[in-house]
């Protein structure tokens, strides 16, 4: 079955079926994201290895790249070695979807995570013509915030309110570029963290007085010699 799948090329004829109804001429917005997929085995060969697995584990892996509509309908999936860095991912699926739908890049949106828009990554889907790079979420505070609550204590930030700043992309000195970067505060999610982070404290300060205990680390078992 796998022989056949494989010779007959099934990918390929899915891909060009979901793409059809994908309500294509009005595809202006690709999102992208990958994951990581292990094998009960120990034994790695040319594709699966060893790498950066989103579940923690030490055995062989491959990572999937998934392209979506902004529906969330799935347009394609490729799959990688398991050792390949995640940005390394998004650039051949995003060119090779274009080329082979005739897509025009100057009418696309890519959005991503902040781990995928490394500064080569940038640089090359920029160049390619791609309008704009959408990062739904960032780690970091943003300092423009910081800045707007130390400068007015009085007045609460509003549901909607825009940001706007620039950021630096990129791990090394040499790659590093700077790009605009907007921020919109959203209530209901302020709210959400508000909450998670009262509910972790309280399971610290549970902890400290003894009210409840200290589970083992999740790789203890590494030390056990097993």
């Amino acid at each position: 079955m796998f022989t056949k799948v494989t010779t007959q090329d099934y990918r390929s004829h899915l891909s060009k079926w979901c793409f059809e109804v994908s309500e294509s001429h009005q595809l202006s917005l690709l999102l992208y994201d990958v994951t990581t997929l292990y094998f009960e085995t120990q034994k790695e060969d040319e594709f699966r290895k060893p790498g950066m697995s989103k579940e923690r584990r030490l055995e062989p892996q491959i990572v999937i790249g998934l392209l979506v509509d902004r529906s969330g309908f799935p347009l394609e999936i490729h799959e990688f070695e398991g050792n390949l860095a995640e940005t390394k991912t998004m650039i051949p699926v995003i060119k090779d979807f274009c080329a082979r739908h005739r897509l025009d890049t100057h009418r696309l949106t890519i959005t991503a995570d902040a781990g995928m828009l490394s500064a080569p990554n940038l640089v090359e889907l920029e160049t390619a013509g791609f309008s704009l790079l959408s990062v739904p979420e960032l780690l970091k505070h943003p300092i423009k915030i910081t800045e707007f609550k130390k400068s007015h204590p009085e007045e609460e930030l509003t549901d909607g309110q825009i940001f706007e700043t620039s950021q630096s992309f990129g791990y090394r000195i040499e790659d590093k570029v700077n790009r605009r970067v907007i921020y919109q505060y959203k209530v209901k999610r302020a709210q959400l963290d508000l909450f998670n982070i009262t509910k972790q404290v309280t399971k610290a300060n549970r902890i400290i007085t003894g009210q409840a205990p200290l589970k083992k680390d999740a790789f203890s078992y590494l030390n056990r010699g097993d």
